[in-house]
């Protein structure tokens, strides 16, 4: 058996665990020591010797390696030889290693299942997980260092700081690694290190030695944490870090230079995203600021607003604001929720001019102009050289714009022209390179198009695209990352799907300002949601109640989005306080007229009053935030009309429910009231026409079981009200007047009860409830 690993990769350990395996003692012999090494292998040709370990097998003279191969060639020797050290030093044999099991670095990293078991980690906290990886590649001796560390602190915090430039990672680099090399092996191992992946002609620009590629090879298949890939050179992550501040300790010019002869080298050859990093790792910048005034749009467009935005915040105030101005205000396009925040941009954009504006200002200009009401006669098109990346960009950037300003959306016709013609533009865009961003652009506005119109074409497309285009390290500003991102992990919560979590963290995690804090609320709103979904009670309804609470919450979208499922969390559990507190925000937010408070103003208090408010603005066209609002209250009114025995209205309004939540495969309105909504289109199986698939979906998805401690009956969210008031023992009429509704309505509410409890009277329901702790 061979093991060849770099340092600290466990081949001791390895060793160790196998020798604990036999029958008798086993010596591990240093190939350093050539006399005790020819001694052993005496002992094996003697046959004295049963097993033999030569461990630092590099380092062996040429002698002794002789000796050795000779050793594993002898067919006649029957001791087991075990080999280990840093890189394999003997010559291709296919003879010796027919009969050979040889490990190597790659099955000695440990795999994610490892590093859950070895750190105790929750299986489901995969980000935790994904992060220790990225930063250790597996490699045990870091993963060991990191446990250390974590005993005395968060994980969350020591990954934050745990790189080659970490104490005890810097130590047993030097110690292991940097002090065994010669010098010249040395130092081209320092100075070549600008980055982890260092493509080979660079090299000549980084180091003052004329064969830095050979000894980087050399290196490579010595073990050394250096890999050679596609005619680069890839350093583990922390042997990069490490090296990048060794530099900065020997010659912190020379290693800015480096940077910056590296940024002009990558920018020549197009690898904008490359030559940022250098630039930031350079330290200067004015350098830095010119580099962003003529690239940072070609960056934002392939996807990396979150690297230019980093970038524009180490600069100084005056190139920080005006870049910073500019970068938002092509974030924001086009939705321009905060219009105060777009004129102040605009002014500091105007103050500090750095020349004529790009094809891009303009673009946007026009835009903002559009926002603003004005009549945008036409949309720039392109200028310059137009074989450059960014001139082909500008023209895909203007055809997104003149679509968005220019299509008739004064009618819902026009907004659908207007997203057909957005979805096409998308579709010729490629979803990688410097097109990234702006398929994104042209998808998501063509989805907040269709949703605005109240009649949905054919998304799913566009929702499976969104969510294969999803950019994880955009900035809190990139509204259109953002609202994507939200739409895709909404999409599923509506489906009833598991929520992607990990894209929406980033929304979460990052300090935002009050224009990006709006979509910020929503990701945490749509979290709370998911987490009162999937574990209803108290405390989830809580931790929601407090998010939608919160000062932010008295944004539009926010209370439109959870205005129902919150109202029937608090109507559920009997918090008549809390839902009225629901209502009264809702009319404060939206109005009284927008659907979302009709809906809920009839889910707190079901009357023919609210009844016929609610048929009414939704016959009217009555104006929503959230396109879903529809489906929801069709499902209030169905479970209302199924609950006074108006059978065909209930079937009327189920289908038209079903109807309005099919085109985004929407089932979370039919779990409403205990699942009534899915047993009525159960009920309805050959009523439902062409919706019958659909239907059927809703049906399997409410039919899976739920957990015995919550296996009660299946009574309406007014049923379970009503069961709360029966200890106190009021007359039918005082439960009618609190309730506003007829005493008729209350006898047959309790009629229902009764049946469903498996009860005769009052005192035997109550007796049955208190058993089910459902008072």
């Amino acid at each position: 058996m061979a093991l060849w690993a770099p340092a600290g990769a466990g081949k001791t350990a390895i060793i160790g665990q196998w020798i604990d395996t036999l029958d008798r003692p086993v010596e591990i012999v240093d190939c350093s020591e050539a006399a005790r090494v020819t001694s052993a292998i005496c002992e094996v040709r003697a046959g004295s010797r049963s097993h033999l370990v030569l461990d630092r097998v590099e380092l062996a003279t040429a002698a002794t390696r002789a000796e050795i191969l000779q050793l594993l060639e002898d067919t006649t020797a029957t001791a087991g030889i075990v080999l280990a050290g840093r890189f394999d030093p003997f010559p291709v044999s296919p003879s010796r290693w027919v009969v050979t099991t040889e490990i190597r670095e790659a099955d000695l990293e440990f795999t994610p299942a490892e590093v859950h078991e070895f750190f105790g980690i929750d299986a489901a906290d995969a980000d935790h997980v994904r992060k220790i990886l990225a930063v250790t590649h597996g490699w045990p001796v870091a993963l060991a260092l990191l446990s250390r560390l974590a005993q005395e602190a968060e994980m969350g915090d020591v990954l934050s700081r745990f790189n080659g430039d970490s104490r005890p990672i810097a130590e047993y680099l030097v110690h292991e690694l940097l002090d065994r090399l010669p010098p010249p092996q040395r130092d081209v191992l320092v100075w070549s290190a600008v980055a982890r992946e260092v493509p080979a002609l660079l090299l000549d620009e980084l180091t003052e030695h004329n064969d830095a590629a050979g000894i980087l090879d050399h290196l490579a298949r010595s073990n050394t944490l250096v890999a050679v890939e596609s005619n680069s050179y890839v350093f583990h992550p922390l042997l990069a870090t490490f090296l990048r501040a060794e530099q900065r300790h020997r010659d912190i010019e020379r290693a800015r230079q480096g940077h910056a002869r590296a940024a002009e080298w990558f920018t020549r050859h197009g690898d904008l995203r490359s030559a940022l990093d250098q630039w930031e790792h350079a330290a200067d910048q004015d350098a830095l600021a010119a580099f962003l005034d003529a690239h940072g749009y070609s960056l934002i467009f392939q996807g990396e607003s979150g690297a230019v935005m980093r970038a524009v915040r180490a600069l100084p105030s005056r190139e920080r604001e005006r870049l910073d101005a500019d970068m938002r205000l092509l974030l924001g396009v086009p939705h321009f929720d905060d219009r105060n925040a777009a004129r102040r941009r605009l002014a500091a954009r105007t103050a500090a001019r750095r020349g004529t504006k790009s094809p891009v200002d303009e673009i946007v200009d026009r835009l903002w102009a559009h926002a603003s009401g004005e009549d945008v006669v036409s949309i720039p098109a392109a200028v310059g050289p137009s074989d450059t990346p960014l001139a082909v960009d500008v023209q895909a950037f203007g055809d997104i714009a003149d679509a968005w300003v220019h299509e008739d959306a004064r009618e819902n016709d026009g907004r659908l022209r207007k997203a057909e013609r957005l979805i096409a533009l998308g579709a010729h865009l490629r979803s990688t390179g410097t097109e990234r961003w702006l398929r994104l652009l042209a998808l998501e506005s063509a989805l907040s198009v269709v949703a605005t119109a109240g009649q949905w074409i054919d998304v799913e497309a566009v929702f499976l695209a969104l969510s294969k285009e999803l950019i994880d390290d955009a900035d809190a500003a990139d509204g259109v990352a953002a609202r994507a991102a939200f739409a895709v992990a909404a999409q599923a919560y509506h489906q009833g799907r598991a929520l992607p979590v990990a894209s929406l963290r980033p929304l979460i995690d990052k300090r935002e300002s009050p224009v990006e804090g709006t979509m910020q609320h929503l990701a945490r709103v749509l979290l709370a949601l998911d987490a009162l979904e999937r574990h209803p009670g108290h405390e989830t309804l809580n931790a929601l109640t407090t998010v939608m609470e919160e000062d932010l919450a008295d944004s539009m979208p926010s209370v439109a989005y959870a205005v129902v499922p919150w109202m029937y969390a608090a109507m559920w559990h009997g918090d008549l306080t809390l839902a009225d507190r629901i209502l009264f925000r809702v009319r404060r937010v939206l109005g009284s007229d927008r659907l979302e408070t009709l809906t809920a103003a009839f889910m707190r208090r079901p009357s023919r009053e609210t009844e016929m408010l609610l048929r009414r603005g939704i016959e009217s066209g009555a104006m929503k935030v959230s396109p879903l609002t529809v489906s929801y209250a069709w499902v209030y009114l169905a479970t209302y009309a199924e609950q006074h025995g108006k059978k065909a209205a209930s079937t009327e309004r189920v289908l038209n429910a079903l109807m309005a939540a099919a085109p985004l495969g929407a089932i979370r309105p039919f779990l409403q009231e205990g699942n009534q909504p899915a047993l009525l289109l159960r009920a309805r199986a050959d009523r439902l026409g062409s919706w019958q698939s659909f239907a059927d979906t809703v049906v399997d998805r409410a039919a899976i079981p739920v957990p015995e401690a919550t296996n009660l009956p299946a009574l309406t969210l007014r049923e379970r009200e009503l069961v709360r008031e029966l200890p106190a023992h009021q007359s039918l009429a005082d439960i009618a007047t609190e309730r506003q509704v007829s005493i008729n309505t209350v006898k047959s509410q309790l009629r229902s009860i009764y049946s469903k409890l498996g009860a005769a009277n009052r005192a035997e329901a109550v007796a049955a409830a208190r058993e089910l702790g459902l008072v």
